[in-house]
């Protein structure tokens, strides 16, 4: 491990834990409780320093958790529902939508937005939230896995342009992130494993201890009984990590792990009309990426195998064609981490001692990908 991981004590009956002012953390989080008491929020607490409380949706979380929100101690003046997304309206004719009804609502610059959703509204809504009127407050309440452990943490918000993921961002930093497990019951099983997949990457470059047990679980079927264990895990190791490197110019770039192949694969099969979730996608970098580190970090080629098989057993692969594998090569030309256009990628010496901004011969990223389709 390359950095020490402080870890929270959970007080007995799961009460809600108000984690502010620790070393690890850049930004206020709060874990809510199985009752939803949200008493103890900051949201809660600073309800009337505001000139309005803006609640932002999307059609799947209007229908499936606003209805856990209504019960709780949050108010709000206004509600705007985006609609259907996916990665198709992650762009900014979606952002202008979005600015054209908080504009039609009169909003002003000391409102708050209240994003309750994924990764993609948390994107999308928190960069539209960053830069209307200069900047609102911005509250997060993730309603996926993926979201609570890792879109929601950390200020990176952001869009797709031309294809490409992410393109369009900045960082900021929101008020508080309010994380409901309560949310989780309402999600089908490949949102879940797609969080899932960033929690395994968070062992893989943290804590190789975390990963195991984790492992551990899922095969013992135990899964859904820890994981509100696992999520403060999660939120523990990415924190600590931002914390160390908030604007990405070193170590938070172990993040990324599995992505710089991941995202390609995710957008090139959007591109191909058969998507798979974002974690799944990141599933699949970090095996070829792991395929690279026995070559090009000195990682043991048994280990990497082992790790390897354990995340097929979860995340099956996907057909590969040469005009997937061109596009996917492409797109890495794209990558955020990249120097020019020569992709960097994260790599590990081991479990937990990850490197970073490695250069990769371009024969051995493709071999990397073809390994995918190997059993």
């Amino acid at each position: 491990m390359i950095f020490p991981i402080k870890r929270l004590n959970p007080t007995p009956a799961e009460k809600c834990i108000f984690v502010k002012n620790t070393p690890y953390m850049i930004h206020p989080v709060s874990f809510i409780p199985a009752s939803g008491n949200y008493a103890r929020t900051l949201l809660h607490g600073r309800q009337q320093n505001y000139s309005q409380i803006i609640l932002i949706t999307d059609a799947n979380t209007t229908k499936f958790c606003k209805p856990l929100l209504e019960n709780t101690n949050v108010n709000y003046n206004r509600h705007i529902d985006l609609g259907l997304l996916d990665e198709n309206a992650k762009t900014w004719p979606t952002v202008e939508r979005l600015m054209d009804k908080l504009m039609a609502e009169h909003v002003d610059r000391n409102a708050a937005l209240v994003v309750l959703g994924g990764g993609l509204l948390s994107d999308l809504a928190g960069w539209t939230g960053s830069i209307y009127k200069r900047g609102l407050h911005l509250y997060y309440i993730p309603t996926t896995l993926l979201a609570m452990v890792d879109a929601a943490l950390g200020g990176k918000n952001g869009i797709n342009f031309k294809g490409v993921k992410n393109q369009i961002g900045s960082i900021r930093l929101p008020e508080e992130v309010i994380i409901d497990p309560r949310y989780l019951n309402t999600l089908p099983p490949e949102q879940y494993l797609s969080g899932f997949a960033e929690m395994l990457k968070h062992g893989l470059i943290a804590d190789a201890a975390y990963f195991d047990e984790m492992i551990r679980a899922y095969k013992a079927g135990t899964l859904a009984e820890k994981i509100p264990h696992f999520i403060r895990r999660s939120v523990e190791i990415k924190m600590r990590v931002v914390q160390q490197d908030p604007r990405e110019k070193g170590l938070r770039k172990i993040l990324n792990f599995g992505h710089t192949i991941g995202h390609a694969l995710e957008s090139c099969l959007h591109r191909q009309g058969r998507p798979v979730t974002h974690g799944h996608a990141v599933a699949l970098g970090m095996m070829a990426e792991l395929h690279l580190s026995v070559r090009f970090a000195g990682m043991d080629h048994a280990r990497a195998r082992q790790i390897i098989r354990q995340l097929q057993q979860i995340y099956p692969p996907v057909a590969l064609t040469p005009a997937l594998i061109d596009c996917m090569l492409d797109k890495m030309k794209f990558d955020k981490k990249n120097t020019g256009a020569v992709p960097r990628f994260v790599l590990l010496r081991k479990p937990g001692d990850p490197v970073w901004d490695k250069k990769i011969p371009g024969p051995a990223i493709r071999e990397s990908i073809e390994s995918l389709s190997l059993p």
